[in-house]
C-alpha cells in the first residue's frame, strides 16, 4: 500500500504580507469563511494567525523592505541597528559612498555609545542587517554634489515606469519642503541671500513649508508649516486645528522624521477612508525615513542628489508659490506706506494666511507642467503633450507679465532707502538654499534611539524682535463685530467699479456662515439651563 508523501499535501507557507491582508480583511468585517475561501486556507490556519495577530503585525512593521518573506528574525541589538540605519540613510542622502567595512566600523562605534561593549559587527551580522533592510552596495561615480545623468536616465526609463504602473495620475503625488523668510522685506534681501540660517536671529524670521500635489494638478495637499514656537502669542484664543494649514513646531523650525511620519500616517488614514491607493514620491533625506504599516500609500524615494531634475516640486511649483507670497508681502507693504506706517510687521498667523492664499493661486496647469518637466508622467501622457516647449517656458516664468507686480515693486522700492538695487527675482529666490532638515551627528542619532519619543520642546511663546511692537493680546471679535466688518467690506467693494459676481458670491457665503454660527450657538442649550430657569 503506497502512501502519499507528506511534502505533496503540505500547504505552502504564507508570507507576512498575506497574513496581514487576512487580518485586515477580518477587521474590515469579512466573515471567517469568506476570508478562508479568498486566501485558500483552512479555518484552523486562520485561527492561528488571529491568535498571533499582534506578533504578526509587529513583524510586518519591521519588515517593510521584503514583505514576501515568510519569517522575520529580530536582531539582538535593535537599538544598534536602528542607529546604524539612520546613519546610513543620512550618509546616502548626501551621496557619500558606503562600503561593508565602513558599515561594520560605524556599527561598532555606535554600539559602544549604546553600551553594547561586547558587540562585534561580523560579516554574517552585516549580511543579515543588509537583508533585513534591503541594502545593497553599489559603486558611486562622480562628485557627491553633482547630478549623475546615468542615475537620472535609469530612474526615468526603468524605475519610474514600474512605480507608475497601475496608478492613475490623480493618485500620484509629490511633496517637498522649502524654507521661507516669512517676514522678510525687500530691502533685507541681499543680507539674507544664500544664508544657511541654522540658528541665531535670522532663524526667528523663517519657517519651513511643505507643499504637495498630484500629477494632474487636480488635488493640492493641505500645506504644512513648521515654526519655532508651539504656542505663538498671535495664536492666543485661537484653535490650531482651525488654521488653513497643518502647524508643527520645533526649536529649529525644521522638518524632522517624527513630524514626517505623523504627517504621512494622517494622510494615509485620509486615503484609506477614500478607498484610494496612492503613490507618494519623496526625496531621499534624513527627515524622510521609511514609514511602516501604511495601508493606502506606497512610498517611493528619489535617488540622492537628483531632485533638481527629477522632483516635480523643484521644477517651478515652489517658485510659483513663492512668487505669489512675495507679491502679497509687497502689496501689504504698499498699503502700510499709504497708511503712514514706516514698518510692516508680519506675525506667524498672518504668514500662515498668506501661505495658504498663495498656495491656492498655484494652478493645476502649472503643477501638471512641472510634473512633465520632471519626466514624472505616464508614457501616454507624454505622447499627448502638444507644444512642450511653450509649457516649459511657462514653468520657468510662473507669474505672467499681466500678473507681475512691476508697478507695485517700483512704487515700493522708490520709497525704500537702500543703496543696493534689488529686483523681484532676487527677492523671490532669497531663501531657496535654506536648510529644511537637520543632518544628524552620531550623538544626535544615539540620543534619538535612546529617547525615541522625546523631541526638542519648542518655545511656548514666539520670539519677538525689537522691531515687533504687536500687542500680546489677540481678543476674539464678537459675532456682531464680525458681521459689521463684513458689511463695511461689502460697502467698500461696492464703491469700486470692478467688483464681479464671484466676489459677491464669496461675501454671501461668508455671511451665511457667520449667521449659521451665531444662530446655532443660540440653539444649543445645556440641561443646566432648564434646571436654573425660574418656575412659573
Amino acid at each position: 500500500m503506497s502512501t502519499t508523501p507528506r511534502t505533496s499535501i503540505k500547504r505552502h507557507a504564507l508570507s507576512l504580507d498575506c497574513k496581514v491582508q487576512m487580518i485586515r480583511a477580518i477587521e474590515s468585517g469579512l466573515r471567517h469563511g469568506e476570508v478562508c475561501k479568498k486566501f485558500d486556507v483552512k479555518p484552523s490556519t486562520l485561527s492561528t494567525i488571529l491568535k498571533k495577530k499582534e506578533e504578526i503585525i509587529k513583524m510586518f512593521e519591521h519588515n517593510t523592505v521584503q514583505p514576501c518573506r515568510k519569517r522575520f528574525r529580530f536582531s539582538n541589538v535593535d537599538d544598534v541597528e536602528e542607529a546604524l540605519l539612520k546613519w546610513f540613510t543620512s550618509a546616502r542622502s548626501q551621496n557619500i559612498p558606503i562600503s561593508g567595512p565602513v558599515m561594520q566600523t560605524k556599527a561598532e562605534e555606535l554600539s559602544k555609545k549604546l553600551n553594547h561593549l561586547d558587540f562585534k559587527a561580523s560579516n554574517g551580522w552585516l549580511e543579515r542587517f543588509k537583508s533585513r533592510h534591503g541594502i545593497s552596495f553599489k559603486s558611486v561615480c562622480g562628485e557627491a554634489a553633482s547630478v549623475d545623468e546615468s542615475v537620472v536616465s535609469d530612474w526615468v526609463t526603468s524605475k519610474l515606469p514600474k512605480l507608475l504602473d497601475g496608478f492613475h495620475p490623480r493618485d500620484v503625488f509629490n511633496a517637498d519642503e522649502t524654507g521661507l523668510y516669512f517676514r522678510l522685506m525687500p530691502d533685507k534681501t541681499l543680507s539674507f541671500k544664500n544664508e544657511v540660517c541654522s540658528g541665531g536671529k535670522k532663524s526667528k524670521e523663517r519657517v519651513t513649508v511643505m507643499l504637495g500635489a498630484n500629477m494632474d494638478g487636480s488635488e493640492k495637499l493641505k500645506p504644512m508649516v513648521i515654526g519655532k514656537s508651539k504656542k505663538p502669542q498671535c495664536f492666543k484664543n485661537l484653535d490650531v486645528n482651525s488654521l488653513p494649514v497643518i502647524y508643527e513646531a520645533n526649536q529649529s523650525a525644521w522638518m524632522t522624521s517624527d513630524i514626517f511620519c505623523e504627517w504621512l500616517h494622517t494622510l494615509d488614514r485620509k486615503f484609506t477612508r477614500q478607498k484610494r491607493k496612492v503613490l507618494m514620491i519623496i526625496d531621499n533625506c534624513p527627515a524622510h525615513p521609511v514609514v511602516r504599516n501604511l495601508r493606502s500609500i506606497q512610498l517611493a524615494f528619489l535617488p540622492p542628489n537628483v531632485t533638481s531634475k527629477l522632483q516635480p516640486m523643484d521644477q517651478g511649483i515652489i517658485k510659483n508659490f513663492k512668487c505669489f507670497y512675495r507679491r502679497r508681502v509687497v502689496e501689504r507693504s504698499v498699503v502700510a506706506l499709504d497708511a503712514g506706517k514706516t514698518m510692516l510687521n508680519i506675525d506667524i498667523k498672518e504668514a500662515i494666511d498668506m501661505i495658504y492664499s498663495s498656495w491656492l493661486k498655484v494652478t493645476s496647469e502649472t503643477i501638471a507642467n512641472c510634473f512633465r518637466k520632471a519626466q514624472c508622467t505616464h508614457v501616454s501622457s507624454c505622447d499627448n503633450t502638444s507644444d512642450s516647449r511653450s509649457e516649459n517656458a511657462d514653468i520657468d516664468t510662473p507669474i505672467t507679465s499681466s500678473e507681475e507686480p512691476s508697478c507695485l515693486w517700483e512704487t515700493f522700492m522708490s520709497d525704500m532707502e537702500s543703496e543696493d538695487a534689488v529686483n523681484f527675482s532676487d527677492y523671490v529666490a532669497v531663501d531657496d538654499d535654506l536648510v529644511v532638515c537637520e543632518v544628524p551627528t552620531d550623538d544626535d542619532i544615539v540620543a534619538s534611539v535612546l529617547t525615541p519619543n522625546q523631541q526638542d520642546d519648542p518655545e511656548d511663546t514666539e520670539q519677538v524682535d525689537d522691531c515687533d511692537v504687536r500687542k500680546n493680546d489677540n481678543p476674539i471679535p464678537t459675532s456682531s463685530t464680525a458681521l459689521e466688518c463684513l458689511s463695511k467690506l461689502r460697502h467698500f467693494l461696492q464703491s469700486r467699479s470692478n467688483i464681479d459676481e464671484v466676489t459677491y458670491s464669496h461675501l454671501s457665503a461668508i455671511e451665511d456662515s457667520l449667521y449659521s454660527t451665531v444662530c446655532s450657538s443660540h440653539r444649543q442649550s445645556k440641561i443646566t439651563d432648564f434646571l436654573t430657569r425660574p418656575s412659573h
